[in-house]
């Protein structure tokens, strides 16, 4: 049969009015408007999003229980995330892994602000010479709405977010030669440092020699004297065994170890409200966790530390301490003024110890 164009155009009109009509029948029964895009609510995704976590930190030590306590809270959110816990340098050591977040192939870290701050120099200012006085301390300055608004500038510029810290333990010095109580103790100790200028500067102001040693590789480098010691903290020490290479430890506390949550931008992005609330809310969880059983948990180091390993432990005076805070006082002064987001970092966390005084 032939039709005139008047008829196809009749046919053609009526043929897409039915289309539409589908469309929008379709649309209504699933509760979405007709050009509503699919993404970008709060609905929960038909499928789990899947989030790799790393970290350097061996079973049982505070990073990993606090890493633990994250995907507890994260799971008990039910935001269809998948967290997937990779501990003790199992997808790389720590610089690695930072470059592989950078790039999205790893979602999310648990990183120590030293490697941080080789992408974001405002992370330096957490690693300056006593800056902070103990742990309760810094925790007491970071879960500040006045910290997180001026440390958390530049993250989104490199593709990070930063999502808070999990977890911080205080840094002392442990080493095989002998006991330390002066500054002049260390002059001429091979130390390993964390990578991050700041900790070689601080180390070379108190006269060692320092060097950048990977810490898969560091349990070697001390058994064979490579190095004589490093600036880990008992909280570390005890549960990744180097007490079993090493027999001196002083608890010099020259710097806070925090450890922050960083998720890659991109894959932030792309996660729901209600999901981003949930990892949100599950750092600031494991952190309060972290914070609570720090002290108990230096109690059982030290016990061990002396006890099982029979470990040297010098605890210093006030007096002592001065004297090393004295010695380092130019490497504070030089990273509070890196560039002027150290600055405000560094202003800030001032004004939040003082009351503003």
């Amino acid at each position: 049969m032939k039709h005139t164009w008047k008829q196809l155009r009749t046919l053609i009109s009526s043929a897409a009015a039915a289309s539409l009509l589908l469309v929008s029948l379709s649309a209504c029964q699933s509760g979405q408007p007709a050009g509503s895009p699919a993404g970008g609510d709060s609905s929960k995704p038909s499928q789990a999003v899947t989030i790799k976590v790393s970290h350097t930190n061996a079973e049982g030590g505070g990073t990993d229980l606090a890493a633990k306590d994250f995907k507890a809270a994260v799971d008990a959110a039910d935001a269809s995330l998948d967290i997937q816990l990779y501990g003790n340098n199992q997808l790389g050591a720590e610089r690695p892994v930072f470059e592989s977040v950078l790039t999205g192939t790893v979602e999310m870290q648990i990183i120590s602000t030293s490697v941080l701050a080789t992408v974001i120099p405002e992370a330096y200012v957490m690693n300056v010479p006593f800056l902070f006085n103990d742990v309760n301390q810094f925790w007491e300055v970071v879960n500040t709405d006045a910290f997180y608004d001026v440390f958390s500038t530049s993250f989104e510029a490199k593709g990070l977010h930063f999502l808070g810290f999990m977890n911080c333990n205080d840094r002392a010095v442990a080493n095989t030669v002998r006991e330390i109580h002066t500054p002049e103790d260390m002059h001429g100790m091979k130390i390993r440092v964390l990578e991050g200028e700041v900790y070689t500067d601080l180390f070379t102001a108190l006269g060692c020699n320092t060097s950048v040693v990977p810490i898969t590789e560091l349990y070697t480098s001390l058994s064979q004297g490579m190095v004589e010691g490093e600036d880990l903290g008992i909280a570390y020490l005890v549960p990744n065994k180097y007490v079993e290479v090493e027999k001196y430890y002083t608890d010099t506390n020259h710097t806070m170890q925090p450890l922050a949550a960083i998720v890659n931008l991109s894959v932030w992005n792309k996660l729901s409200a209600d999901q981003q609330k949930a990892l949100e809310d599950a750092v600031k969880a494991a952190g309060d966790g972290a914070r609570d059983r720090y002290s108990s948990l230096l109690e059982e180091y030290y016990a061990t530390a002396e006890n099982d390993y029979g470990m040297v432990i010098t605890h210093l005076t006030d007096e002592e301490r001065q004297a090393f805070k004295d010695a380092t006082a130019d490497v504070s002064e030089k990273y509070a003024n890196l560039n002027e987001g150290c600055r405000a970092t560094y202003d800030v966390i001032q004004e939040i110890i003082t009351g503003g005084k």
